[in-house]
């Protein structure tokens, strides 16, 4: 019976796919670590440093795909309480997949410098993707019951679980000012992996007779996972080296390669093009390795007999021993590879004065099969080198109701790319918050010689 419950937590653990931060109101407030979106883009101040774990560059991202609570619970007929939406335009609007995802960056270290036209940066950060994954089939049946509407056909759980990505970043970035028009960069991520779950494969499904109500299951699953088993399995537990883990943050046992590129055009004083590629990259799992399969069953269930149950004679052991038969599983500790979430970004910004900019950003999430697109429009007000403020509008994560808002005063910052979460969260879709502080000295540019590099920075001047 214990491997039964294993089993079942097996699908607890499947991978949906991980929701990326978009960091999209980084990109137009420049802040030192806007380099992190596009490493085109030049910071503002000749040197900064960040080197205070808790102070330094700090993003959490919340995404929820699934529904607004406004949308989930609804007033009743006579208006008096809420109840549970069990419409079937609520389920149209959930699709058939959907998902809960949080992303964090934590900046451990990080410091920039300019020489002549060039900048590097180095920066070490800790990037954790966690999801919980959903299909609109389970809602129903939750709510309806195998009795539903979903009586007769295969309610698909497809994708349903959880994923979870955790690793160590070391990056070495530069950034090249080619001449007033062309800015290019580059960095390089070395990563050292922490845990991971993912998995392929994976569907299950339940099927109601409409005249017996007797259940038909089916189900498959590969789990692959580095040091994400001690949740499920004992016997890997018991051989756990804890210091193990701490080693992992610089040892490369799980080695990765990561890559970002980027580049800005200023096509003209006021139109400037700009293109980045982000997290172009792979992890090889090796170190603390369970992986699992379940292979293709499907089960027939008629009911239980009350007097057989009720029998002392009857064992539920030999009812584990039916179903242990039914579910093939094998395990392995083979290594595997896994891609990272990688974002493009492609945009352009109308610089109306060496004030005011406004510019657009079509964003593309891309993770194994799964592609997630967004349009941001935005708007930069730069007072001066050290003061800026941006505001944004976005469609993403099936939201249309996405406020973006953003603040930096010399080394500090603090944006969001969801302000409605903060106003009304019974309607939002998604939160987040970022935060910064560093050490800034200087500023990149002489008062005579303007460059648009990115949205919120000065329009061209002639000498």
């Amino acid at each position: 019976m214990k491997n039964i419950i294993f089993l079942l937590t097996i699908f607890l653990v499947v991978s949906i796919r991980v929701e990326a931060q978009r960091n999209v109101t980084l990109a137009s407030l420049k802040t030192p670590y806007t380099y992190r979106v596009n490493p085109a883009v030049m910071p503002e101040s000749k040197f900064f440093m960040s080197f205070l774990p808790l102070i330094g560059t700090q993003n959490i991202q919340i995404t929820n795909r699934i529904a607004a609570i406004n949308e989930i619970l609804v007033p009743n007929a006579t208006g008096d309480s809420l109840e549970i939406n069990n419409s079937e335009s609520f389920y149209n609007r959930m699709g058939k997949k959907t998902y809960l995802g949080v992303d964090l960056t934590n900046q451990i270290f990080a410091f920039g410098f300019k020489v002549k036209q060039n900048y590097f940066t180095l920066d070490i950060n800790h990037r954790l993707n966690t999801e919980i994954g959903f299909g609109t089939d389970l809602f129903k049946f939750l709510i309806q019951g195998n009795g539903g509407t979903l009586a007769g056909q295969r309610a698909s759980f497809d994708g349903l679980g959880a994923s979870l990505l955790s690793y160590i970043e070391y990056g070495l970035g530069y950034t090249r000012q080619v001449d007033e028009r062309l800015s290019v960069g580059g960095r390089v991520k070395l990563l050292s992996g922490l845990a991971n779950a993912s998995a392929t494969n994976t569907k299950f499904g339940i099927l109601t007779d409409t005249t017996n109500f007797s259940l038909e299951i089916d189900g498959q699953v590969d789990v692959k996972s580095s040091n994400t088993a001690i949740f499920a399995d004992k016997e890997y537990t018991k051989s756990l080296d804890y210091m193990r883990f701490a080693k992992m943050a610089y040892d490369f046992s799980n080695f990765g390669l990561s890559f970002d590129l980027g580049a800005t055009f200023n096509l003209s004083e006021q139109i400037q093009l700009k293109a980045s590629v982000i997290d172009l990259g792979f992890i090889k799992w090796k170190e603390g390795i369970a992986n699992y399969q379940v292979q293709p069953f499907n089960l027939k269930f008629g009911g239980v007999n009350l007097n057989d149950a009720l029998d002392k004679k009857t064992s539920t052991t030999s009812i584990g021993d039916s179903l242990s038969s039914i579910f093939k599983t094998g395990k392995s500790s083979e290594s595997y590879f896994t891609g990272l979430p990688t974002r493009v970004y492609l945009g352009g910004d109308y610089i109306w004065n060496k004030y005011l900019s406004s510019g657009a950003t079509w964003y593309n999430e891309i993770y194994n099969s799964s592609y997630r697109p967004g349009l941001i429009l935005s708007s930069t007000l730069s007072v001066s080198h050290w003061l800026s403020m941006t505001l944004n509008y976005g469609m993403y994560a099936g939201s249309f109701t996405n406020v973006g808002l953003g603040f930096r005063i010399r080394g500090f910052y603090i944006l969001t790319d969801n302000l409605i979460s903060a106003l009304n969260y019974q309607a939002a879709r998604a939160a987040s918050v970022a935060f910064g502080f560093n050490l800034t000295i200087g500023k990149t540019r002489d008062k005579k010689v303007v460059a648009t590099e990115t949205s919120g920075s000065e329009s061209s001047a002639k000498e």
